[in-house]
């Protein structure tokens, strides 16, 4: 027994319309969580002179078949371009990796003071895991902030309509 729906082709084509959307409200959510994760980390990276931590960025999201990425993260000017690395982030590694020096919260690591790590004499603030740390810190909650925000959305659009 054949059956004709009506309107098939129709829902089809608005659910592919949803899913595009959804796929735009999700990048824009990513990419407001990079910032916010940003502004967490860009206080904590260790500063001598400045560089490293006015190197953080966050990039536009980018739209994969898997989904939107945004990349964010430390480096360009401030690191370099050596073997291995394709972009420009060698002390970046470096220091976000260095617990000794830098310890895993402000104040510094084993060689450092509570005011920050000392080098040749010179005292600076900050910490290693400088981005590691507000990534994990948000992670938790990270699902249910982008469902309510998702669900904004969406009852936002079809209010509209």
């Amino acid at each position: 027994m054949a059956r004709a729906f009506k309107g098939l082709d129709k829902m089809a084509r608005q659910l592919g319309v949803e899913v595009a959307q959804l796929r735009v409200d999700m990048a824009a959510e990513l990419y407001r969580e990079a910032v916010r994760v940003m502004s967490e980390a860009k206080p904590l990276v260790p500063v001598k002179e400045g560089v490293l931590r006015n190197s953080g960025h966050v990039q536009r999201p980018q739209m994969e078949p898997s989904g939107p990425v945004v990349e964010l993260g430390f480096g360009g000017p401030a690191g370099f371009r050596g073997a291995g690395h394709s972009e420009g982030v060698g002390y970046a590694v470096l220091v976000h990796e260095d617990l000794e020096t830098f310890g895993q919260s402000s104040g510094g690591g084993s060689r450092g003071t509570t005011t920050g790590a000392r080098e040749k004499g010179r005292i600076f603030v900050g910490q290693a895991k400088y981005l590691e740390t507000p990534v994990r810190a948000r992670r938790p909650t990270m699902p249910r902030r982008f469902a309510m925000s998702l669900r904004r959305r969406i009852l936002q659009r079809n209010a509209r309509r």
